[in-house]
């Protein structure tokens, strides 16, 4: 086993697929060093990573700490496995009655930031086994939206969480009217 920690400067505005948002909000991907595949109809991979194309890799194990400031949520590839540790018991009960909902519901909304969310903790620990990639996001301002989801066949259920900013929402809203808002979203 390999352990490896990593410190990270978070890109710009700008940077393809990982940086900040806006003044407290980020998206980190691709932040940590990747090893080359070696396999067994190539050898080993020496294409270049560019930030236009997907890295090629093995699958692997995480395990990841994150300490976000006061009143910050953390989203990752996984659940946070000290959900009861972070999340007040009103974000428990809303994700517990989003894993049974075909709807959307509100697990974090703008009131919540309004009212001070309170987070219990502010390290959220991820694990994730036999696992493509790892990424996570953190603000202070996303609304979440969770619910359960099948595919059309019924043997593909999923959890769906949908994380955006209300302010870009009214904005896109009142100088693109509803049908652009439809046609971006394609509902």
């Amino acid at each position: 086993m390999l352990q490896i920690a990593v410190l990270y400067t978070i890109p710009g505005k700008g940077f393809e697929r990982s940086g900040i948002i806006d003044s407290t909000a980020m998206f980190i991907g691709y932040w940590y060093p990747e090893m080359a595949v070696r396999d067994d109809i190539d050898g080993w991979d020496r294409i270049v990573y560019d930030a236009g194309t997907e890295f090629y890799h093995d699958y692997s194990d995480y395990d990841v700490e994150v300490e976000a400031p006061d009143n910050f949520m953390v989203w990752a590839s996984v659940a946070p496995d000290n959900g009861s540790a972070v999340y007040p018991d009103f974000i428990q009960q809303r994700i517990s009655t989003a894993q049974k909902s075909k709807a959307p519901v509100v697990i974090v909304g703008s009131e919540d930031y309004k009212n001070k969310l309170q987070i219990k903790s502010h390290t959220w620990h991820y694990t994730a086994k036999n696992f493509p990639d790892f990424a996570f996001a953190l603000s202070d301002h996303f609304i979440w939206e969770a619910r359960q989801y099948k595919n059309m066949h019924g043997w593909m259920k999923a959890w769906r969480n949908t994380l955006f900013i209300m302010q870009w929402i009214q904005s896109i809203w009142s100088s693109a009217g509803l049908s652009s808002l439809l046609k971006l979203f394609r509902l």
